[in-house]
């Protein structure tokens, strides 16, 4: 299964479905983070994002790690806890 990233800012889109959470997608959103883009029919202009610092963490969404940590290690993913 390939996962296909934002059209817009290139980052994982988020999805309903807790089977979708593969170890694919699992590596990507670590890579690159969730798309915080709002869907297509609601969607309004954006300002563009603010700079970061090199040091200081992405915001990626509203998704809490541990509801992706389940879904990743019920696809298989072994993590370090």
């Amino acid at each position: 299964m390939t996962v296909q990233l934002c059209d817009q800012c290139g980052r994982v889109p988020v999805v309903q479905d807790r089977s979708a959470y593969s170890v694919e997608r699992g590596n990507l959103i670590v890579r690159h983070g969730f798309c915080t883009c709002r869907p297509a029919a609601n969607a309004a202009p954006t300002p563009a994002p603010a700079a970061r610092t090199e040091n200081e963490p992405e915001m990626t969404g509203a998704i809490p790690q541990s509801v992706v940590m389940d879904a990743l290690e019920g696809a298989g993913a072994r993590h370090g806890r």
